[in-house]
C-alpha cells in the first residue's frame, strides 16, 4: 500500500511523508525478520526515491530528503552489508553520504539522531 502511495502519478507530499515513515517503523518494528525481505525491499525505496528526486517532490517543507534517508537507515540498521552493496551497485552511495551530512543536522529529535547512530553503528561493525 505504501509504495502504492509512493509511485501514483499524483504523489501527495503529506501522503509520501506518512507512507515512507510507515515503510522505516516497519523495518524496524520487524527487525531481524525483515532482513530476507531487503533484497526486494530496497530497490523499491530507491525507485521511489530516484523518481521523487526527478519530479524535484523534495520542498524540504512538505515532503523533505529526512523522510527517505531514515527509511535508509532502518534499512543498513536491518543489514548494512546489503544496503551498501545496493547503493554500490547504483553508484549513489557517495549521494547518500552527501544527503546524510548535508541533512544531518536537520535531524532535531532524540530519535531522529538515535536513528543516526543506529544506521552508523550498522555500517561499522558490518560484517564483511
Amino acid at each position: 500500500v505504501c509504495f502504492q502511495v509512493l509511485t501514483g502519478d499524483n504523489v501527495d507530499p503529506v501522503f509520501a511523508t506518512r507512507a515512507l515513515e510507515l515503510l522505516e517503523f516497519s523495518v524496524l518494528s520487524l527487525g531481524a525478520k525483515f532482513a530476507s525481505f531487503l533484497p526486494d525491499f530496497v530497490p523499491k525505496v530507491f525507485a521511489v526515491f530516484s523518481a521523487l528526486d526527478a519530479a524535484e517532490a523534495f520542498d524540504g517543507y512538505m515532503l523533505h530528503h529526512l523522510s527517505v534517508l531514515r527509511v535508509f537507515f532502518a534499512c543498513l540498521h536491518g543489514n548494512a552489508s546489503h544496503t551498501l552493496q545496493f547503493l554500490n551497485d547504483r553508484a549513489f552511495t557517495s549521494v547518500f553520504y552527501k544527503l546524510w551530512r548535508k541533512h544531518s543536522d536537520d535531524f532535531q529529535s532524540v530519535y531522529g539522531c538515535k536513528l543516526q547512530v543506529l544506521a552508523a553503528l550498522a555500517v561499522i561493525a558490518r560484517s564483511d
